[in-house]
């Protein structure tokens, strides 16, 4: 269970690594794109795995792109964080805490 403003913002993140995918990592049309995800419970963590099998680029610390930008403000909103790696197609490891699930009560009644 995640609250409204997490969900959001990772859905926000995926949204905008797909997008970038389809417009910049296929140059030929076509291409893979994965996104896995992962629960973590002893760290009380979860991850998702995106991979794309397309161009890749460089990244740097100065990019002008504006979706890497995003995508790790979102992420540091969450208080998660963003790995990139792109020498073989494109991929991001984010990871972000979740809170324990409280067990529901009866209510009185």
């Amino acid at each position: 269970m995640l609250d409204l403003d997490t969900a959001t913002a990772l859905g926000l993140v995926v949204a905008e690594l797909i997008s970038n995918s389809y417009l910049h990592a296929f140059p030929v049309g076509w291409g893979t794109i994965e996104v896995l995800l992962f629960h973590e419970v002893p760290g009380g963590e979860a991850r998702i795995e995106f991979t794309d099998n397309g161009v890749g680029f460089i990244d740097s610390t100065n990019s002008k792109r504006h979706g890497i930008g995003l995508v790790r403000r979102l992420m540091e909103q969450v208080e998660g964080s963003a790995k990139l790696r792109s020498d073989k197609g494109t991929a991001w490891t984010l990871k972000f805490p979740i809170p324990a699930i409280q067990p529901e009560r009866d209510a009185p009644g």
